[in-house]
């Protein structure tokens, strides 16, 4: 099976990667506009080239703490496809580092407990482990709510 390109990214010590394929751009961070009463993992919305895209922190999703943004925090603008569309998402992180080849026999699934639903695998790079997130199983919530 052919290697797949994903994006790495960072929140706090840890590194997760997203595919290649979702991602639409990678912003600097901006302030989003707060929606009253979203959920807390929902920053709010951005605007990007005309469209409003609800932006995630992945931080909060994950039950990890708030950090400050800096010159290094990011919002990576996805593509989820659903039915004939697609739907735009920002997932903010810490950081994003880089673009990794990964073959799929390089990957592996060490648990199955709970939150292993959003993570497709995990494979070593650099001495660290990288989780590859299931973006579509991770915001499952949020998809729906947006296309809605």
């Amino acid at each position: 099976m052919a290697e797949t390109q994903y994006v790495s990214l960072s929140l706090a010590a840890e590194t997760f990667a997203v595919s290649v394929s979702l991602v639409r751009e990678i912003l600097d961070y901006a302030d989003p506009f707060r929606l009253p009463g979203a959920p807390a993992h929902l920053l709010g919305l951005i605007e990007v080239r005309g469209t409003p895209v609800p932006v995630i922190s992945l931080r909060r999703r994950f039950g990890l703490p708030d950090s400050p943004v800096d010159e290094a925090t990011r919002i990576l603008v996805i593509e989820i496809p659903r039915g004939g569309d697609v739907v735009p998402l920002g997932l903010m992180a810490d950081r994003v580092c880089d673009v990794l080849a990964i073959e799929p026999s390089d990957c592996t699934m060490p648990w199955t407990g709970n939150g292993a639903g959003c993570i497709s695998g995990v494979v070593r790079r650099g001495g660290q482990f990288v989780a590859i997130l299931d973006v579509v199983k991770l915001l499952a919530d949020q998809i729906e709510a947006t296309a809605a």
